[in-house]
């Protein structure tokens, strides 16, 4: 995985916000990015791995190959507010890379849109999962965990699930077969409500219609001991 820089671009003196100390003691990486309503592909392939994301007290910086620090003012527990922002380039060729970075900057952080608020949620789910979601104002959403998931380290990383939200039948699906799965339902206290052995053939469902309405997290677990955590919101 190459070096991930992180510049401060920023000479700012002290201001004190209403912060939760997890956003900023916690690495964060890209699990989904959601566009126009249609989850984009985050690539793996030399120049992008993990998509890493690192809050300071008045910056953000993300970096998929080039890196994109911006300037945050308005921080609360439940928004921020991009003042300014920069790209610094790297050797970064690839056409999947452009493709992808060109979402993630301009159609989901809208860069070049300085004064726009972003809102975001923290949740602690099982064994310190922690999800950040972050929505700009189009509806666009960007989730985050506290877990590196490569696709080459992680097979389970290709599982989809939806609907999501979700009444009844939770459908999950995979360009490849996985075999035999095991997933564990936990509530946002990090409580394990119950254990599934699925065989999984590219596509499966389970019946979630037992489940209270809320936030809940699915660990989802392959053939080999590898897994990924899943956030399900039951209506």
């Amino acid at each position: 995985m190459k070096t991930i820089l992180y510049i401060l671009l920023f000479n700012i003196s002290a201001i004190s916000f209403a912060q939760d100390p997890i956003l900023f003691d916690t690495d964060w990486f890209l699990m989904e990015l959601i566009v126009d309503g249609a989850n984009v592909n985050i690539p793996n392939n030399g120049e992008i791995g993990n998509v890493p994301l690192d809050f300071m007290q008045f910056g953000l910086s993300t970096q998929p190959c080039n890196l994109l620090n911006m300037e945050i003012g308005d921080l609360t527990n439940s928004d921020f507010t991009i003042i300014s922002a920069v790209i610094l380039e790297f050797n970064c060729s690839f056409p999947e890379t452009y493709d992808f970075e060109e979402v993630y900057f301009m159609d989901f952080f809208h860069f070049n849109m300085m004064g726009l608020t972003f809102n975001y949620v923290l949740e602690i789910g099982a064994n310190d999962t922690r999800m950040l979601t972050i929505t700009n104002t189009e509806g666009d959403i960007a989730i985050y965990g506290n877990a590196a998931l490569s696709v080459d380290d992680n097979l389970v990383s290709k599982v989809s699930i939806y609907p999501n939200p979700v009444k009844d039948k939770l459908l999950l699906s995979s360009k490849t077969a996985l075999g035999n799965i095991k997933i564990k339902t936990f509530n946002i206290e990090g409580k394990l409500l119950g254990t599934q052995n699925v065989v999984f053939k590219k596509e499966t469902s389970i019946d979630v219609s037992g489940l209270s309405s809320g936030i809940y997290f699915l660990e989802i677990e392959d053939g080999t001991g590898k897994t990924e955590v899943k956030k399900l919101i039951k209506e």
